[in-house]
């Protein structure tokens, strides 16, 4: 019964049996110790506890922002900034006056004040990252746009050389202008991609391979600059372009890095104030403890005086006001001290409903928010830390592969089991920009429908694929059974959430990530913002395996045009030349019988061949008496993986054995043979242009130092005449009419 009473029923009743002046004297005794507690301490818990819980709030909403780029966090950040400030003033009305206790309030305020500014300070640095995130993605269209003018300038200048017959030119000028335009390309490209991953990693690495990208992009320029012609306008105001491209991407790279450094500096900043939030919350614990201590011992004292007074009942009188007031407080700062430890389970026993069972109750309820406080705070900087390094290890990983294939494989693979989604599956939109090809999916229902050639129409209007990518936006239903447009699919019956999100590069859409969830409400605004930036990845992974195939293919058909280009000028330099030779002693006469066996059977195994006595090595031939023939051994001479020849040895010995030493030699020798004739055929090229282009300009000096008709027609056919050794030069002059009648 007495447990229900409050404190003034029980000291009533408990100095009934003692003088009015002594009764009262220990009411208002108690009255006076538990005000400071009820006015003082509980007030300061309960705003220090706010001012923690906001400035907590405050972290959590800028690393939610930070990680998503979800601007309502900045909006609620802002909320609790306005809260926090009020809070603030009043909490610096309230200090302590006794120095020692104001110390620790004061750096709870400055602590709070410098989370306000260094929080938004990384929203404003995250904020600019992300602006130049945008700047960066506008200059690469530019790029491009700018390196496929690059690319047909070249284009028109090397067809242009060619039907000029201009090979020298396209050697020394063209084709190395065209490596040096593919090696500047993939340096501003590569300066772009180590930005982007310097930001979704933080790794100093990309920092570093950034700057190799900046200085193989200036050995390009410096390669490029030369070889383009400053007096053709075109090329020169190109050259000035691809600089000035160059310049930008640089300086956006750098800014881009340089924002991110920043919001990464002060994100440690704010980690270091949480740490001395904790510390200092504490130490405004330990403070109120010994506030809430000194209560307890006046109260005790008062309670002893009253004692003292009524002598002939101070012992009965002692116990019962000790065991009724005292042990609850005391529990109550056990239980303070368990909690200061760091024992935030622990809760104070609730035994009576006056003062102290209300103080223990509001006690818990405080307790009982700042544990939720801190473990829902752990939980979600904790699973947003696992998905953002999911998403880096997935980006990693993908960087790595050059197919198309096994990347979507990886991608639904990793995305399925590492987020435990139902299913995950990925379409890619067709050439022809109308259809939403189902490419890959996880396990037995994926691979299912890729057998049946699943795809959906991009008109299609209820389908939550084909809307997403044609809004380029994440389309999340949490109850596809309550939404209209879902269309169910028999291979996966359990589907009760589905987030489509576009995949996208550039602001062109690429396809759809499309996630299931067997749970109402399984996908939430976190999964779209990790989803959201683990589909820009597979879309720069799509877009860098696309590249290399097609390089991988320029590269092909670059050699073919190479070795066809070898084939036909040997074709035509060994119709006019003679181009066979055999050494029988110190002189070198045209060889007489061309197809000899061993070079039959060198060409057609384009590899060297012997021909020894009693058996052949060519198993192809049917020769007769091959023990009577020489021991032969012919090898290919080949340029750019190209025959252009076959070189023959015989030894009238029919017993000649080649060794392996001899066959190496040989071979050797051929690779030299085929590069020095080579280069004395370009040589003898290179003497008869210069001799045209002499014999032309000797020509026109001629005819162009006359100025009447009849001298520029005689100097005319004077210099036909030398020059060609012509017996007889006719030039009439007439209309066409003219010239058919005569």
């Amino acid at each position: 019964m007495l447990k229900n009473l409050k404190l003034r029923p029980k000291l009533i009743g408990s100095y009934m049996f003692l003088a009015l002046a002594a009764t009262l004297l220990a009411y208002f005794g108690v009255q006076l110790a538990f005000r400071e507690i009820v006015t003082d301490a509980i007030p300061t818990l309960q705003i220090t506890a706010q001012i923690s819980v906001l400035i907590s709030a405050i972290r959590g909403d800028t690393l939610e922002f930070v990680i998503g780029g979800d601007e309502e966090a900045v909006e609620h950040l802002n909320k609790e900034i306005d809260k926090l400030n009020p809070l603030l003033k009043q909490f610096k009305n309230d200090m302590a006056d006794d120095a020692a206790e104001k110390e620790p309030f004061e750096q709870l305020a400055q602590i709070a004040e410098e989370t306000s500014v260094v929080a938004q300070e990384i929203i404003q640095a995250h904020q600019q990252t992300l602006q130049h995130h945008e700047e960066l993605d506008t200059l690469a269209i530019e790029a491009d746009t700018l390196f496929d003018e690059a690319k047909s300038t070249i284009r028109a200048e090397i067809e242009q050389n060619l039907q000029a017959g201009n090979l020298a030119e396209l050697r020394q000028n063209v084709f190395p202008s065209a490596d040096y335009l593919d090696q500047f390309i993939g340096a501003a490209s590569l300066l772009e991609v180590r930005a982007l991953e310097f930001v979704s990693t933080g790794n100093e690495v990309a920092w570093e391979e950034l700057l190799v990208a900046e200085a193989r992009l200036a050995e390009a320029q410096a390669k490029l600059a030369p070889l383009l012609e400053a007096d053709e306008a075109g090329e020169k105001d190109l050259l000035a372009s691809l600089d000035s491209m160059a310049e930008r991407l640089q300086l956006k790279s750098k800014e881009i890095i340089e924002t991110h450094r920043r919001t990464l500096s002060r994100l440690a900043q704010l980690d270091q104030l949480h740490q001395e939030l904790n510390d200092t919350t504490g130490t405004i614990e330990l403070v109120m403890e010994e506030e809430v201590s000194g209560s307890v011992a006046a109260t005790t004292r008062n309670i002893l005086i009253v004692s003292g007074v009524v002598l002939s009942l101070a012992i009965l009188l002692g116990v019962f006001l000790t065991n009724t007031l005292v042990r609850p407080i005391q529990q109550l700062v056990n239980v303070a001290e368990q909690i200061r430890a760091g024992d935030i389970a622990v809760r104070a026993e609730v035994a009576t409903t006056d003062e102290i069972g209300t103080l223990a109750q509001t006690f818990n309820s405080m307790t009982a928010q700042l544990g939720n406080l801190i473990v829902t705070l752990e939980d979600r900087v904790a699973a947003r830390t696992q998905q953002l390094e999911t998403v880096v290890s997935v980006s990693q990983r993908l960087a790595s592969i050059l197919d198309v294939g096994d990347l979507l494989h990886q991608v639904v693979t990793i995305t399925k089991e590492t987020f435990n989604y139902y299913h995950v599956h990925i379409y890619l939109l067709d050439g022809r920009h109308e259809a939403l090809n189902l490419t890959e999916g996880y396990g037995e229902p994926g691979a299912e429908m890729k057998r049946r050639g699943h795809n959906i129409p991009l008109a299609a209007p209820k389908s939550l694929v084909a809307r997403a990518a044609r809004e380029g936006r994440i389309i999340t239903i949490e109850n596809v059974r309550l939404n209209p447009d879902w269309l169910p699919n028999p291979l996966l019956p359990e589907t009760c959430s589905e987030m489509a999100v576009p995949v996208m590069r550039d602001r062109q859409i690429a396809g759809v990530l499309d996630v299931q969830s067997e749970t109402v409400g399984g996908l939430s605004q976190g999964d779209e913002a990790v989803l959201q930036l683990l589909a820009n990845q597979i879309a720069i992974a799509i877009h860098n395996a696309r590249l290399f195939g097609e390089t991988r293919i320029a590269l092909h058909d670059a050699q073919k045009l190479q070795q066809l280009y070898t084939g036909q000028v040997w074709e035509r330099f060994s119709a006019v030349r003679t181009t066979d030779y055999e050494v029988r002693s110190s002189i070198l006469p045209p060889l007489q019988e061309v197809v000899t066996p061993e070079a039959i059977a060198a060409l057609q195994r384009e590899q060297t061949v012997t021909l020894e006595a009693p058996t052949s090595e060519v198993d192809s031939l049917d020769l007769d008496n091959q023990s009577l023939m020489p021991s032969a051994l012919a090898t290919p001479l080949k340029l750019h993986n190209k025959i252009i020849g076959v070189l023959g040895f015989q030894d009238q010995d029919p017993n000649r054995r080649w060794t392996e030493d001899e066959i190496a030699l040989i071979e050797a020798v051929s690779e030299q043979m085929s590069q020095a004739i080579e280069h004395a055929r370009l040589f003898e090229e290179t003497q008869r242009s210069a001799w045209r282009d002499q014999m032309v300009s000797e020509s026109t000096a001629q005819v162009w130092s006359s100025a009447e008709i009849e001298g520029v027609m005689r100097a005319a056919v004077a210099q036909l005449g030398d020059k060609l050794r012509a017996s007889e030069v006719v030039i009439r002059l007439g209309t066409e009419a003219e010239l058919v009648q005569g």
